[in-house]
């Protein structure tokens, strides 16, 4: 895994990051950082929240996706539509130092908190206690308990 982006860019960050009702600054590391999966992930995003009050366009930084979300439950909505598509990525919380995880999905469909409990409608992401680099994402289950 990469490390955290630097203290430096964590700074160009917070500068370009502006204030909304939602979630700011959540770091999204996808698959094998596939310039592929970040630009699907970036156009998604677009579809999902383009037009609406207090959208912010992502940002493509390094190995991260950076997005800032419109309003509250706009995050767990748009992750829980993108795990469904069986996408394998880590949800990151920015404004930690060093960042902490927040939720994953590993392409089972599913997403998680960052302690494997599944993420359902009406759930909150929030930041873990695990840092980044010690996260490992799990194996994808099995949907028939095997």
């Amino acid at each position: 895994m990469s490390k955290a982006p630097y203290e430096d860019d964590d700074k160009k960050m917070k500068r370009r990051a502006a204030p909304n009702a939602g979630l700011e600054r959540i770091y999204v590391q996808c698959d094998s950082y596939s310039e592929k999966e970040k630009k699907a992930l970036i156009s998604d995003f677009n579809h999902f929240f383009g037009g609406k009050q207090g959208y912010k366009p992502p940002i493509n930084e390094k190995n991260w996706v950076v997005l800032s979300f419109p309003k509250l439950n706009d995050a767990e909505d748009f992750f829980i539509s993108q795990a469904s598509k069986g996408k394998n990525m880590v949800i990151l919380d920015g404004s930690t130092n060093p960042m902490k995880v927040m939720g994953y999905s590993n392409g089972d469909g599913t997403l998680y908190h960052a302690d494997g409990s599944e993420l359902k409608a009406g759930d909150k992401l929030k930041a873990s206690d695990t840092p980044y680099q010690d996260f490992e994402m799990p194996e994808p289950r099995s949907k028939y308990g095997m």
